[in-house]
């Protein structure tokens, strides 16, 4: 790859709120020309993005980049290092060659460069290329930059052949190795397994284990992830069967073998080092008894020896190691350590060394993960540590490093210093910063070990390669060798008897260390249990089978609560996790077989092959429960040995390079009720969703710019949340209304708070708006795991019970840091508990896992809204190809997560519609005009609609002190709502009315009209169109001076007066009448105003108020908050005219359920002639009143009649059944109220006196 620059004067236009953005000016087979544009906002915008380009090959192009002017950079920002322009990723993705340049717009820590032009020049293409399939496309046309030319160099899909199938034809048991050594199995376990072993040749037994031998492969998904083909599952292990030939299974026979654990030491070449397994503790092996005698099992052959030697050694070497995991003290990545050693303290390690040879050395490494006893206080301490042999007079070696990082140190000592036995390694910080507090992380190292028979079993590495060679063993007992340098394959070395000793000859390979283990049969370690795995498969998921679009990724106990969204999806299919264990990686817990399964659907299934895959289940950063507290069910990928971590889905998906090749999300689930209600929820949203406006609204939130900085940040960041903001408003299409909460126009209160303030009316404001629906919300600003903004405009604790979305679930974005952190232990972040809220809180949740500079938060929402909202068009694409925007290579786009099924669409209108006039063209105050448009998505189609008419934007500009500075923010906000209401169309053409009211801003900007529709088939469509320009005028004024018709009453429509009684739950509207209208503006002192009398608290309901079908003269609003017994409401509105109307009531909540009969009372009582009852009833129903005197005997029937609820009266004339006059005296009446076989009565006491 060639690099040629050149500074040259470029002319570019940018958008004003574009901070760092890009723009494509010429794309061909030949050259990729592109300009990156930045405008200046804070320090944050210096920092580097990255762009996926399509290549022809798997090569770099050429670059040629051209600058333009050069401005210098403020001396009070922080500015990170230059980066200059480099690759940072080359990769295949879905068959097509990308890499991601990463671009930093700086000259150097002084300067910067406004525009920059750069070149890509491609080679020649080789032929043979393919166009996209639809997986393809979906996965790559949002994030490629070049994508119209790149599809082009698509290549074709070559079906790998699979190796040879594992038989399972037998029975299988499975028992764990917890550490490296020799083992056997004798017969009596076998026998008590369970197993059928009538007629069955023990020399057809067969050993299995991983084909990783029991290791973690955490470097192929942790570092730098380069294409590898998929590792067999199981690899046979050689084994000595003794007592097999006779071709019986007796009792005194036993199975001996050299058994890998999780961890321990690996030779490779020469180069002798120790694994610590970061994922798993033991390593399942597998004993297979095949139903068939066809083939022999793997058996150990005898080591060559040779005819001659050319050196004699009596010694070889033995390592020594000692590591114990205790704690990860930045609750994440994989710093997993040992004890602290705080500062001024020591600690003392105890290894032990059999048998040292004392004129060899020994080289020791000790590990050490820096930490600091205050990290807020001092986060980079300077560390010291000294090391010590034996006591604190025999400093070996001292080790200084700065900050919160993993290192180590490696030294060498004399042989004869060394115990037989145990050997101390001391440890004392010597640190001058008080803060030093560094964790013991291992110990190991090698030693010369003399060959005995003390001390076994014992394992040595010879100390030479290339030659032949004479072991020479100073032994009085029995003793057993093996060669296993090749663990699978183990060789029996044959001992010679010279002199009362006992030798062995080899040839030991070119380049590499032989490994031999000493042992003797009374050493092994006995393998007392093996378990029968009954109907076991290795080949369900590994094979070449029909394939499906969709994969959702669990444990066994979540498939059935899955199981309707795997029917729901149609093509897809639920992946049990512990046979995806079984058949990538021999039933260990390695996460790296997840990936190795992604791998082998997208290169041995057959079409169609899945392009998004839900894991379902949590996870957190503690794979081995070290701390007792983890419960993962689906692991994540840890990244980082310091306080600089972070976890990721992405590697999962993420074979060919560092960018996913299929779209992954997670719904972090704890139990299969989480599971439950997710999948109720989703599918739900998708298949019976709650129609409405709110389903084409965006709400974008902003942090303050006013405080707290410049604590996080220079001013300008603080602007730039807004200003970011604004970019986004930008891209959206037209006919979504776009809500703004900018915390800017909230006022501050103090309280006890970390930062001392808090804006309960935006926190108030916000959860209205998730209370009245929008299909997405997205914040910039500052936050954490638990909050958004330091005025905690939501805060865990406080707000998450109070989030109600009625049944509108949004999709929250997040662009801010760690608000997705989902893997800890003791803590859930807010993120998770929104997306388990059942039916409640949100369809999906993007949002990052750790922190992130402003600008790619910038950056990446920016590009997650440009796929949403494609060239003013809505995608139709799931929210995991939405996502795959921000997957580039770039450790940045790897901290976006999504919280979701990646196969989940949008609730956003995917249709557009035509409005094809306005009559009149010119809207004045307090007149009626008529939008007329056309649908043709079904132009036999009926459905109802929403209109909502709209003043001007309005730009404002807030000035606010900070740092000693006047400072000032520009910035648009929506115009007021004018006209809400609702209409019904029959066919193609529809129609609807609205009135203008006196309250507009009378500006000579313009408004909009937007129009939301829903097409009643099945299923229901939904479509979007937009009148843009509406010019507002001041009308006529008109001769009204009586305000709005102000009632309440129930769903049903039945009007409620004082005194009447609702029952629990049961909704209650507020109506409002008018014939020119209800002012719906907002307008201060003129708002709809909702007061609770019983604790003066007053509520704006305006935004809540819409018109009934096809009328602009009466409309309503649900009242939300009626917890309290008795209600009493003041309601203050106005008309279009601003004419004010007043109106109390007071109500009372029953809890009863079902027929009741309330207040009921007789007057006159005493009664002279005649009397009249009254009572209250909650349900229409049947009313009959008997009277009887005081002994039971009936006088009178007043005959049952038809009532409606509410409050009913009956007069009665104080006659008997016989017509005459009652005498005087007390008497009871029974009131009996009869529905539908449901009969409620109440009894009281009537007088007459005459």
């Amino acid at each position: 790859m060639k690099l040629i620059k050149r500074i040259l004067p470029i002319i570019l236009l940018a958008n004003i709120l574009a901070e760092i953005d890009y723009s494509v000016i010429r794309s061909n087979e030949h050259e990729l020309i592109f300009e990156v544009n930045l405008n200046l906002i804070s320090e944050e915008d210096l920092k580097p993005i990255s762009i996926l380009i399509g290549l022809p090959e798997q090569e770099y192009p050429e670059l040629l980049i051209e600058y333009g002017k050069i401005y210098n950079i403020s001396n009070s920002w922080y500015v990170p290092e230059h980066n200059g322009i480099k690759w940072i990723n080359i990769q295949r993705l879905q068959n097509l060659n990308v890499a991601t340049l990463q671009i930093d717009p700086k000259n150097d820590r002084n300067q910067y460069y406004n525009q920059i032009r750069i070149t890509c020049l491609f080679k020649k293409t080789i032929s043979n290329n393919k166009s996209p399939n639809n997986n393809q496309k979906k996965l790559l046309e949002n994030r490629v930059i070049n994508w119209p030319t790149a599809k082009q160099w698509i290549k074709p899909f070559n079906q790998k052949k699979m190796n040879k199938v594992l038989s399972t034809n037998g029975q299988w048991t499975r028992f764990e190795i917890p550490d490296d050594g020799m083992y056997t199995i004798p017969a009596s376990s076998i026998i008590n397994s369970g197993l059928e072993l009538s007629n069955r040749d023990p020399r057809y037994f067969k050993l299995y284990t991983n084909s990783s031998l029991g290791r973690d492969r955490s470097s192929n998904i942790t570092e730098i992830i380069n294409y590898k083909p998929i590792n067999d599952n199981l690899i046979e292990i050689g084994i000595y069967f003794l007592g097999e030939d006779d071709g019986e299974l007796d009792s005194e026979d036993q199975i001996i073998f050299y058994g890998r654990g999780a961890s321990g030491i690996n030779n490779q070449g020469l180069n002798i080092n120790h694994q610590k397994n970061l994922y798993f503790d033991k390593n399942n092996y597998w004993l297979f008894i095949p139903d068939e005698n066809t083939t022999y099992g793997k058996r150990i052959n005898e080591l060559e020896s040779p005819t001659n030697t050319a050196l004699s050694i009596n010694y070889g070497l033995s390592t020594f190691y000692q590591e114990n995991d205790l704690i990860n003290p930045f609750a994440g990545g994989l710093s997993w350590a040992g004890a602290a050693i705080p500062n001024g303290s020591s600690y003392t390690i105890v290894t032990t060394m059999n048998s040292p040879n004392s004129s060899i050395d020994v080289t020791a490494s000790v590990g050490f993960l820096g930490n600091s006893s205050s990290i807020e206080t001092q986060g980079n301490p300077n560390h010291l540590i000294d090391i010590y042999h034996q006591s604190m007079n025999e400093l070996q070696a001292s080790k200084s490093w700065f900050g919160l990082v993993k290192t180590s140190t490696t030294f060498s000592f004399s042989g004869n210093r060394l115990n037989n036995g145990a050997n101390l390694f001391i440890l004392k910080n010597s640190s001058s910063n008080n803060y030093s507090q560094p964790h013991f992380d291992y110990v190991f190292g090698q030693y010369g070990r003399n060959l005995d028979d003390i001390n076994i079993p014992y394992e040595f590495f010879s100390p030479i390669h290339s030659n032949s060679i004479r072991f020479q063993f100073n032994t009085q007992s029995e003793i057993i060798v093996w060669e296993i340098t090749d663990i699978s394959t183990p060789k029996l070395v044959i001992q010679n008897i010279d002199n009362s000793s006992m030798y062995f000859d080899t040839i030991l390979p070119e380049d590499t260390l032989s490994r031999y283990s000493v042992f003797s049969l009374s050493t092994l370690t006995i393998i007392n249990e093996l378990d029968l795995v009954e109907n076991i498969s290795f080949n369900s998921y590994r094979t070449n089978r029909p394939g499906v679009n969709h994969l959702i990724i669990g444990p066994i106990e979540y498939a059935d609560a899955s199981a309707s969204l795997v029917s729901h999806r149609v093509s897809s299919e639920y992946i049990n996790l512990e046979q995806i264990y079984n058949e990538f990686s021999g039933g260990n817990k390695d996460p790296v077989a997840i990936r190795d399964f992604i791998q082998w659907t997208q290169e041995y299934w057959q079409e169609p092959r899945p392009y998004t895959v839900l894991l379902m289940g949590d996870a957190d950063y503690d794979y081995r429960n070290i701390t007792q507290q983890s419960n993962i069910k689906v692991p994540t990928i840890e990244i980082g040995y310091s306080n600089n971590h972070r976890a990721t889905d992405d590697r999962l998906a993420a074979y060919n390079g560092l960018i996913p090749d299929i779209a992954i999300g997670r719904y972090p689930a704890k139990s299969s009720e989480d599971v439950s209600a997710f999948v109720e929820k989703i599918i739900q949203y998708e298949t019976n969703p709650m129609y409405g406006m709110w389903r084409q609204r965006v709400t974008l939130v902003a942090d303050d710019a006013a405080r707290p900085e410049p604590t996080h940040g220079s001013i300008s960041t603080g602007k730039s949340h807004t200003q970011n903001s604004e970019t986004i408003a930008n891209l959206i299409s037209p006919g979504i209304e776009i809500r703004k909460l900018y915390m800017m126009e909230y006022p501050e209160v103090s309280n006890s708070s970390l930062y001392g303030v808090i804006k309960p009316d935006a926190t108030e404001e916000l959860l209205n708006i998730l209370s009245e629906g929008t299909s997405i919300i997205n914040y910039i600003g500052h936050g954490s795991a638990h909050q958004w903004a330091q005025e905690r405009l939501l805060y865990q604790d406080d707000d998450l019970n109070n989030i109600n979305t009625n049944g509108m679930l949004p999709v929250w974005i997040a662009g801010t840091c760690s608000w997705g952190h989902f893997d800890e232990i003791d803590t859930e972040a807010f993120s998770e508990e929104i997306i388990r809220m059942q039916n409640n809180g949100a369809s999906a949740i993007i949002s990052t896992t750790r922190l992130i500079s402003v600008t790619s938060n910038a950056y990446f929402t920016r590009e997650i809204f440009k796929s949403i909202f494609q060239d003013g068009a809505i995608t139709n694409d799931p929210i995991g190809i939405i996502m795959q925007s921000v997957k580039d290579g770039s450790s940045s786009g790897e901290l976006f997560q999504l919280f979701g099924d990646p196969a989940m669409k949008l609730a956003l209108p995917q249709h557009s519609l035509n409005i094809v006039n306005i009559s009149p063209d010119t809207l004045r105050t307090l007149d009626t005009a008529r939008i007329n448009g056309i649908q043709e998505i079904n132009i036999n189609g009926s459905g109802f609609g929403f209109l909502s008419l709209n003043d001007a934007d309005r730009t404002v500009t807030r000035e606010y002190s900070i740092n000693s500075t006047l400072q000032e923010l520009s910035y648009t906000l929506p115009g007021k709502t004018l006209f809400k209401g609702q209409f019904s169309f029959n066919g193609r053409d529809f129609s609807a009315m609205m009135r203008v009211p006196k309250d507009i801003s009378y500006s000579d900007e313009t408004g909009e009209i937007n129009i939301y529709i829903i097409l009643e088939d099945n299923p229901s469509l939904e479509a979007i169109g937009s009148a843009q320009n509406i010019i507002f005028k001041g009308g006529n004024s008109v001769q009204d001076i009586s305000g709005p018709i102000i009632s309440f009453e129930k769903e049903s429509g039945f009007q409620l007066r004082n005194g009447d009684h609702l029952e629990n739950e049961e909704q209650l509207y507020l109506r409002l009448s008018d014939p020119i209208g209800i002012n719906l503006t907002g307008e201060i002192g003129h708002e709809i105003l909702l007061t609770d009398i019983t604790n003066e608290n007053e509520t704006d309901i305006t935004h809540l108020f819409i018109y009934d079908k096809n009328s602009i003269t009466t409309g309503k609003i649900l009242i939300n908050d009626l917890s309290n017994d008795n209600l009493h409401f003041q309601v203050k509105v106005w008309d279009n005219a601003n004419n004010p109307s007043q109106k109390d009531i007071k109500l009372f909540v029953s809890n009863n359920k079902g027929l009741t009969l309330f207040n009921i009372f007789n007057y006159p009582n005493p009664f002279k002639k005649n009397t009249q009852f009254s009572f209250e009833i909650n349900e229409s129903a049947e009313i009959e009143i008997n009277i009887y005197t005081l002994g039971g005997r009936k006088v009178r029937n007043i005959d049952r009649k038809f009532y409606e609820a509410g409050y009913n009266l009956i007069n009665w004339d104080g006659k008997d059944k016989y017509g005459d006059n009652i005498a005087n005296g007390v008497y009871l009446y029974s009131l009996k109220a009869i529905k539908d076989g449901i009969k409620v009565s109440r009894i009281g006491k009537i007088a007459k006196y005459q």
